[in-house]
């Protein structure tokens, strides 16, 4: 995810040139042959320009990053609910705006939406929180900060909504280590796609993972509003082996099917 790999993904290095995430999005270079992602990452092929390479989740395990925040720690079944919405300033949108105050418009519970956006630093988290205000009553719009920091004040919410188009992944991760249960929409394209595919890994139900908008608002005012659900599909995340979910497989795999198409060259 840099200039040079931009340069880079338009020249013809190798006889077989792939590419994978970081970024999902498909790269429209001739010079890119596949795209490999796990296989629940893929939601239409039709999507990439290239072909797509699709592995068995256990081909491309992630790599843990260590906190110090306890798992599982009581929640509120009462009183005003907070409702986390962590991810990077540049995947915030109107479209994400719009919807969380409809949240907040529709849930008959009191709540708090708190943003923990990664690069609001200085005037960025200046614009940010002004515009939030603008469009969310009440919201709260943390500077980034860090991890430690982020995850405590993230451990104090009740759960939490992942932002449209571009859905989370890393942030995620955070929130399902603290056992939060949260709401995403789906999408054709892997950067909405996986944010279902986590989901399913650990079991979460499928009423959380939206196909709409409007879906994506009514899941999340129902599990602000049933404080019996919430704590239903909270257990589900609290209990999850998250290990092997997400931190478990064989790399080897990837090593092979790349190896494969050096071989056939294709």
């Amino acid at each position: 995810m840099t200039p040079l790999v931009v340069a880079l993904a338009s020249l013809r290095l190798a006889p077989v040139q792939c590419v994978s995430f970081g970024h999902t999005a498909t790269t429209m270079s001739r010079a890119i042959d596949c795209f490999a992602l796990p296989e629940d990452f893929v939601g239409s092929e039709a999507a990439f320009s290239e072909r797509v390479l699709a592995l068995p989740k256990a081909a491309m395990p992630m790599t843990p990053r260590s906190f110090t925040t306890a798992r599982g720690q009581p929640r509120r079944t009462e009183g005003t609910i907070r409702i986390a919405l962590p991810g990077s300033t540049m995947k915030l949108n109107p479209k994400v705006f719009d919807a969380v105050a409809d949240i907040v418009k529709r849930a008959r519970t009191p709540t708090e939406i708190h943003f923990f956006p990664l690069g609001a630093v200085g005037l960025a988290h200046a614009e940010l929180a002004r515009v939030v205000a603008e469009r969310v009553k009440g919201a709260r719009v943390s500077p980034e900060l860090p991890h430690e920091a982020y995850m405590e004040r993230l451990s104090g919410c009740d759960l939490f909504l992942s932002p449209f188009p571009y859905g989370n992944m890393n942030s995620m991760l955070d929130c399902f280590q603290l056992g939060l249960p949260g709401v995403c929409l789906d999408g054709p394209e892997p950067h909405s796609h996986a944010d279902g595919a986590f989901f399913a890994r650990i079991g979460l139900p499928r009423e959380l993972v939206a196909q709409t908008v409007e879906e994506y608002v009514a899941a999340s005012v129902r599990l602000t509003d049933d404080a019996a659900w919430r704590a239903r599909c909270g257990a589900i995340v609290a209990d999850a082996d998250l290990d092997a979910s997400f931190l478990a497989g064989d790399p080897g795999l990837f090593c092979k099917a790349i190896m494969d198409l050096v071989r056939t060259g294709q």
